[in-house]
């Protein structure tokens, strides 16, 4: 399945992502100059986010880094090996991150930034103790070469990676480590309005000075921060089928890929780029989601909706607008299949939705119906989903605490608890919450379905014997 992800963030004041002269990064679309967000500030933002580790734990996701030799070092250590040794065969390890074994000049960091799983950085660490204890003196690991220990390292096409290198993908030189496609695209962001780059002045003011002295010299320094004002489409799309080919040597790789849809919408609209939030402060939740799956992988952007910039003074309203008539433009001229659409708004907007689209009352109904696909029961383990975390996954625990192994023990405990949450007597409210069902046009419409017509009193109730005895 193809999942893509569209959103629309509309940022006051900021500067979330700066070029090399520190303004906010821009680029040239549709004739006109936009706000830029580039997709690597984006997947940093959401892949390093505490949300996103909350949600699919710190257990599966790795590092990047270039001190890779420095956490070796500290595994070998807790190990009990002689801190002399550790810190003589810190160099060897720096030579490992390259297929030919060239030892970094500071052994403390490999000479190229690379991503790690937990897994890597055990292997690596096995694999080097083994030569530590071959190697019992300084004197040996001088001669040892970084290359002998490379050549060792023979698992890496079969080895586990974390979650973060099957989204994002992995590059590497080394042998020691398999190259790693990424199962995850994401766009720059782009703003939806043709941007006016501002600056904004500022002075430090010395706080123990007053009087004729503050007006002299009362200043510490004086600086500038460029800024813009934007609101942002964001598109991403990910492959579920090669995520789950990229972990398939990892363990409860199915549960992984099941979490992962979810907990990346939510972390995309919860979480903004960092770069001068403190002087900004612009933490924004997204204002529009479209979510889509596709059976038949053909990833398409709905950036062209904003070819034109959206002008006039209800930018986010007209943004949203146009999300919508692209999304049923492409749907009309192309006819791309689309197994399932979910779309959410913020109520302050009257806008229309989506064609063929669920529209979802909340933000947090919005992984409702892509958490699981291609089955018979996909919607109806969707609901159970919504209950789970107070009724099975507690009455698991239990079963396990108490000893409650037994089959019909399992039944009557899990009864339990939907009696007690009132489950039975939720579902319905909360699916007609969901849908949010509002009168479609057949509805709206003096004709009514069923209704006859009549030339004298234009409608007239269907089912009913009109006839008398005169006619």
């Amino acid at each position: 399945m193809l999942y893509e992800i569209h959103m629309l963030k509309n940022y006051p004041a900021t500067n979330l992502n700066r070029d090399e002269t520190g303004a906010p990064k821009t680029c040239e679309f549709g004739g006109a100059i936009r706000g830029r967000i580039s997709s690597q500030c984006l997947k940093r933002t959401w892949r390093t986010s505490q949300i996103f580790n909350e949600l699919v734990g710190t257990d599966n996701l790795g590092v990047r880094t270039r001190t890779l030799p420095e956490l070796v070092a500290a595994k070998l250590r807790e190990r009990g090996n002689d801190p002399e040794l550790v810190n003589e065969i810190m160099g060897k390890v720096s030579g490992i991150a390259n297929k030919d074994g060239n030892e970094n000049k500071d052994p403390s960091k490999t000479a190229q930034i690379a991503f790690y799983s937990k897994q890597d950085i055990e292997t690596v660490t096995d694999c080097v103790e083994k030569h530590l204890k071959a190697n019992p003196s300084v004197k040996d690991i001088k001669k040892l070469k970084a290359k002998d220990i490379l050549n060792e390292i023979k698992d890496a096409n079969t080895r586990p990676i974390t979650l973060d290198i099957a989204l994002f993908g992995r590059m590497v030189t080394s042998n020691a480590f398999r190259d790693v496609e990424a199962s995850m695209q994401v766009a720059h962001a782009v703003s939806t309005n043709k941007i006016v780059l501002e600056s904004d002045y500022f002075t430090a003011m010395d706080d123990l000075l007053s009087g004729d002295t503050m007006e002299t010299s009362g200043s510490g320094m004086i600086g500038d921060v460029d800024y813009n004002s934007s609101c942002y489409y964001i598109y991403a799309s990910i492959d579920s089928d090669a995520l789950a080919k990229n972990l398939e040597f990892s363990e409860d790789a199915d549960e992984i890929v099941k979490t992962a849809i979810p907990a990346l919408i939510r972390t995309m609209a919860m979480t903004n780029p960092s770069g001068k939030q403190n002087s900004f402060a612009g933490n924004i939740l997204p204002s529009a989601v479209l979510v889509e799956c596709k059976d038949k992988k053909i990833p398409v952007s709905m950036v062209n909706a904003y070819a034109e910039p959206v002008n006039g003074k209800d930018l986010v309203k007209t943004s949203i607008e146009r999300l919508v008539e692209e999304c049923d433009m492409l749907s009309r001229n192309y006819g791309i299949p689309v197994e399932k659409r979910v779309w959410f708004n913020v109520d302050k907007y009257d806008v229309k939705t989506p064609e063929n689209a669920v529209k979802c009352a909340s933000f947090n109904d919005l992984g409702l119906g892509f958490i699981h696909v291609g089955k018979q029961l996909s919607f109806v383990y969707d609901i159970a989903d919504l209950y789970k975390t107070e009724t099975t996954i507690p009455a698991a625990f239990e079963a396990v605490q108490t000893g409650q192994n037994d089959y019909v023990q399992l039944r009557r405990l899990c009864r339990r608890y939907f009696n007690e949450y009132d489950v039975l007597g939720r579902i319905a409210k909360d699916i007609s919450s969901l849908f949010q069902q509002y009168k479609n046009e057949e509805q709206e419409n003096m004709y009514q379905a069923g209704d006859l017509w009549d030339g004298n009193e234009m409608s007239i109730s269907g089912g009913v014997n009109h006839g008398d005895d005169q006619s």
